[in-house]
C-alpha cells in the first residue's frame, strides 16, 4: 500500500475501524480519545498503588502485619505496579516524544510478563525506542501471546527500522479473523483480551507501516 495512503488512513482513523453498523456516527471521529482514557486510568491508579506500597512498608515497620500476610500483599501490589506500568505503554497515547532505553522498556515487558502469566519474552533489542515503537512492539507481543494457549515465547527484535516478533510453543492458535482485523480488515466483535488486534494496524499506520504475519519454522512472525 503506497505510504502516502497509509499516512491519510492513520490521519483519518479508518486502519481497524468498526464494520458498517457496528459503530456509531462519531465513534471513529473520536477515537483519539480512547487512549487518552486509558493513560489517564492508568496514571490515576499509580499514585494508590504506590500508597499502598508505602504503608506496607509501615506495617512492617511498626510490627503491625505477619509477615506472611505482608507479603501476599507486596506481592499483590507489586503485579498490579507492574501491569499498569505496561498497560500504560501498551494502551496508552503513544504519541508524546518520550524514549525508553532498550534496558527499560526490556525490564518493563519482562516484569509484565512475570506478573500475569503471559509467554516470555526473549529481548533482543540494544538501541533506545520512542513511546511509539514500545507501544507497538507490545501489542505487537500481545497479539502472538494469545496465539499460545499452552504457554511459550514470543522473541522481539528489531531491523530495518522495524519490529520482527517470533513465537515458540508447543502449541500454536491460528485466529484467522483476529489476525485479519490486525491487518487493518474487517475486524469481529473483540472481547477485552482481544483489543490489541485492533490497536495494533492503528498503532502501526500511524509511523507508516503495515502488520505483516508469515508462519516461519517454529511459530508465527510478525513483522511492523
Amino acid at each position: 500500500m503506497d505510504e502516502r495512503v497509509l499516512q491519510d488512513k492513520a490521519r483519518n482513523g479508518t486502519a481497524g475501524a468498526d464494520p458498517p453498523g457496528q459503530g456509531g456516527p462519531g465513534r471513529e471521529a473520536n477515537a483519539e480519545l480512547w487512549p487518552l482514557i486509558a493513560a489517564r486510568i492508568c496514571h490515576d491508579l499509580v499514585s494508590p498503588l504506590g500508597a499502598i506500597g508505602n504503608g506496607l512498608e509501615l506495617l512492617e515497620l511498626a510490627g503491625g502485619a505477619g509477615r506472611a500476610e505482608a507479603a501476599l500483599i507486596a506481592e499483590s501490589q507489586r503485579a498490579c505496579t507492574d501491569r499498569v506500568a505496561f498497560f500504560r505503554v501498551a494502551f496508552g497515547a503513544g504519541g508524546d516524544a518520550r524514549s525508553f532505553s532498550a534496558e527499560e522498556a526490556g525490564a518493563m515487558l519482562h516484569r509484565f510478563a512475570l506478573s500475569s502469566g503471559a509467554a516470555r519474552p526473549h529481548w533482543q533489542v540494544s538501541d533506545p525506542v520512542t513511546r511509539a515503537e514500545a507501544q507497538l512492539g507490545f501489542l505487537g507481543y500481545l497479539c502472538l501471546d494469545r496465539c499460545l494457549p499452552a504457554g511459550g515465547a514470543v522473541t522481539l527484535a528489531r531491523a530495518a527500522g522495524r519490529w520482527r516478533l517470533s513465537t515458540e510453543g508447543a502449541e500454536l492458535r491460528a485466529l484467522p479473523d483476529l489476525w485479519r482485523a490486525a491487518r487493518g480488515g474487517p475486524a469481529p466483535p473483540l472481547s477485552p483480551a482481544e483489543v490489541q488486534f485492533g490497536l495494533l494496524p492503528r498503532c502501526a499506520l500511524a509511523l507508516g507501516r503495515e502488520p505483516e504475519l508469515s508462519e516461519g519454522a517454529g511459530g508465527l512472525v510478525l513483522t511492523v
